[in-house]
């Protein structure tokens, strides 16, 4: 259901907004999780740990009235930053600078709540109450974007707006359950220590390097490039992450890291040659005919974000091991490595779409490469080769059928 809708609200987007809109969402979207993922994730993550697993008899958000209000502050500071950097910087000069700085600020704190609840109801006790708060928020999203498109106003801030305003009275929805917070031995002992600042400043670097290789790069393809370009990246990514989104509903949490590991395997391998195959060919279903040329984007897009996949999936291993300070290396290198390809194809004028997004599949598989050789090094861990070359062998008729079928795209 949940897949059905977001494929359902990417094709309406496409439908609804001009292609130069379209591009705009990307952008503002990479500025606003730019502030989340870099200053709120971590310390929604933090207060997560510190409340512990939950039993519903108790008013959840009595709990997580501190969070709230340093997501307040957060969303306040990014208001202050984007107001008076505008002239410096130039954000997003096609759609008006005030309702964009305003949609930062709200996005920062709504979207911040949103994402520790989600966290919050992630107990194998609770998934129910997960999968209701994302599915309402997925059908007032939708609601919210088509109505604001419709009678107010048919932008990416309107667009935008709307589908915030869908995750809010998801927030309110959930603010009538009641939980009541049962902490484990662990976290009770904890409840006098200090609060992890130097691990929360490491989470908050990486963050940065995650969000400049996954979002920020796209702030640059709209300033020296052309922001209709980046409607068609944008597109692309959207279309493969909800694929494989979707498809991490299957890989089990409560299971150690190893069987993780061999169940992504299994599944995204697959996944990946059957986005290669169907996807370019379904277009004109999934979006807009004006956007239906994208074959090529899909394809390299779906190959950056198959890495991406286990690149997140070895960064959960090595937090659930408190050794995170090791990521520090493969997204160190890898935005470096990111930043060094732009400035080269600036120099030589092949800024082009198509070039940077091959170099993000390059970026995605040096990151790759360092933190497999991590896993194997310092979490020690068995990474099934033989597993993955069962199912290699396994996907090598969907290779030949993708092969031989290129063309059609």
């Amino acid at each position: 259901m949940q897949l059905v809708l977001a494929l359902i609200t990417l094709r309406l987007m496409t439908t609804f907004l001009d292609q130069t809109h379209i591009g705009s969402t990307f952008v503002i979207a990479a500025v606003s999780l730019g502030f989340t993922q870099i200053f709120t994730y971590p310390v929604a993550y933090y207060f997560n740990k510190k409340i512990g697993s939950v039993d519903l008899n108790f008013p959840i958000f009595r709990e997580f009235l501190p969070a709230f209000i340093y997501f307040a502050v957060i969303a306040l500071l990014g208001f202050a930053v984007l107001f008076f950097t505008k002239d410096v910087v130039g954000y997003a000069i096609y759609v008006q600078r005030e309702a964009f700085f305003i949609y930062v600020g709200l996005y920062i704190f709504f979207n911040s709540t949103f994402r520790m609840l989600e966290i919050f109801f992630s107990s194998p006790a609770h998934l129910g109450a997960k999968s209701i708060l994302q599915l309402s928020a997925q059908i007032f999203s939708l609601v919210g974007a088509i109505v604001s498109v419709k009678f107010f106003s048919a932008t990416a801030v309107g667009w935008l707006s709307g589908l915030l305003a869908g995750q809010f009275l998801a927030i309110v929805l959930s603010s009538f359950w009641k939980t009541e917070v049962i902490q484990t031995p662990e976290v009770r002992s904890a409840e006098g220590s200090r609060i992890p600042y130097a691990h929360i400043g490491l989470l908050t670097f990486l963050g940065s390097f995650i969000w400049f290789i996954s979002q920020g790069y796209r702030m640059i393809i709209e300033k020296y490039v052309d922001v209709q370009s980046l409607a068609f990246l944008g597109v692309a990514f959207s279309i493969v992450m909800i694929l494989f989104c979707a498809c991490d509903l299957f890989v089990t949490e409560k299971i150690s890291w190893q069987d993780r590991w061999m169940q992504a395997v299994r599944l995204y391998l697959p996944l990946y040659f059957v986005i290669l195959i169907l996807v370019p060919a379904s277009l004109r279903f999934l979006v807009s005919e004006r956007l239906s040329a994208i074959g090529n984007y899909v394809i390299l897009a779906a190959t950056v974000q198959f890495m991406w996949q286990f690149s997140k999936l070895i960064f959960e291993g090595f937090l659930e091991k408190s050794k995170s300070a090791w990521l520090l290396l493969p997204y160190l290198v890898g935005t470096l490595s990111l930043c060094a390809g732009l400035i080269y194809l600036d120099q030589v004028n092949r800024l082009l779409v198509v070039k940077v997004m091959l170099l993000l599949v390059a970026t995605s598989i040096l990151i790759l490469a360092i933190q497999l050789a991590l896993v194997k090094f310092v979490l020690k861990e068995n990474l099934g080769v033989k597993n993955l070359l069962r199912v290699g062998a396994f996907c090598l008729p969907l290779g030949a059928i993708f092969y031989f079928t290129r063309g059609a795209f």
